[in-house]
């Protein structure tokens, strides 16, 4: 004897490959409470103990497109959830859609009031290409190639023809190129010390598609490494005490420094000919030690003096640069340095030294 109340109309409205797929809980009929007391036999059911009141629990036995057998394929129904998944626009139309609910002793209540409108696929955002942190090339090395992955790519992936610019905005000076044929790609190659310097890269894409526009970018650093400015150079091994006898000439032979970035590049000169000082100290250069360069990488130190100003000890340092990173530039560049004791002999009498004059005519 219960009679049901259909549920209000229901809508959705959604799009093509929308993300997350968007969900409707189906209402259900309810009972109608004047049909409750309409008679004295659904009254007594409702009159309290020991009588129990009649059953309400509904199922809902069929959901099916209006006029069909069944619901569109892209929609599913799990109990009273309908998920709207549609994957092309030929599916973009408005659906009626047709309810059965079953009642434990009224039989079935039907409606057809749940609307579902499916619009085409709209381009919600767009996925950029991995951001790759901050990327390094070291100078003097092949060149680095990096390529941005994946591309610029709408979502949902309506499949539409986009309108796109790529455009890179890299800094003046960087030693930076786009490679015309994929400007996904990029290259950086130098041997001048001048570029060492972390440039801060944009990569945008222009998007257009009808009266949607998008302007994604990636922006991160790419760093230029001048390995030299942080070479270690091995310090030069001298005698120390080195004697030399006043009047005469003493010699050292030595190498060229070898230096860390030197090594790992296997070249040996990628940081440019060396400078060799011997340093008193006042830090200037010293009187009585040079430095000759014998070529193919050997080198002498040569001590001499005649002046008694320096007998006795002398406290030097021989000092290794880099002759196109001075440290007047930038205290901070290599060097290395050597102390080292000159001990200045006295020299020993030897009267045969002396020269004659012829007396006067």
């Amino acid at each position: 004897m219960l009679t049901w109340n259909v549920p209000a109309p229901q809508s959705l409205t959604t799009t093509v490959l929308v993300e997350p797929s968007p969900t409707l809980t189906i209402n259900h009929a309810t009972a109608n409470a004047a049909s409750k007391t309409a008679h004295p036999a659904i009254r007594m059911c409702y009159s309290g103990a020991p009588n129990v009141p009649c059953s309400e629990v509904t199922t809902l036995t069929s959901v099916v497109n209006k006029g069909q057998s069944s619901l569109p394929v892209f929609m599913t129904r799990n109990v009273d959830v309908l998920t709207i998944a549609a994957t092309t626009n030929t599916q973009a139309l408005t659906y009626i859609l047709s309810v059965v609910m079953s009642t434990p002793n009224s039989g079935n209540v039907n409606w057809d009031t749940i609307t579902i409108t499916v619009g085409v696929c709209v381009i919600a955002s767009i996925d950029m290409p991995t951001n790759p942190g901050v990327v390094e090339y070291i100078m003097f090395y092949p060149v680095k190639n990096l390529s941005l992955t994946p591309n610029f790519t709408q979502r949902p992936a309506c499949g539409y023809t986009l309108t796109e610019t790529l455009t890179w905005t890299i800094p003046g000076g960087a030693p930076i190129t786009v490679d015309s044929a994929n400007k996904y790609h990029i290259s950086a190659v130098s041997t001048d010390p001048t570029k060492h310097n972390t440039y801060s890269l944009i990569f945008k894409d222009f998007i257009s598609y009808g009266t949607q526009t998008f302007q994604p970018q990636v922006t991160f650093d790419f760093k230029v490494t001048d390995p030299c400015r942080t070479s270690v150079i091995t310090p030069i091994t001298l005698t120390t005490p080195w004697e030399m006898v006043l009047g005469t000439i003493v010699q050292q032979s030595f190498t060229e420094a070898p230096d860390s970035a030197a090594t790992a590049h296997g070249t040996a000169t990628i940081c440019g000919p060396r400078l060799y000082q011997v340093l008193d100290a006042t830090n200037t250069a010293s009187v009585l030690v040079n430095v000759s360069d014998l070529g193919s990488g050997n080198y002498k130190l040569i001590a001499t003096s005649s002046d008694e100003l320096y007998e006795g000890n002398q406290s030097l340092t021989f000092r290794v640069t880099f002759a196109n990173y001075p440290l007047t530039a930038n205290a901070a560049y290599p060097k290395a340095d050597t102390p080292f004791v000159l001990k200045v002999i006295p020299a020993t009498c030897d009267c045969s030294l002396i020269t004659w004059d012829n007396p006067p005519m």
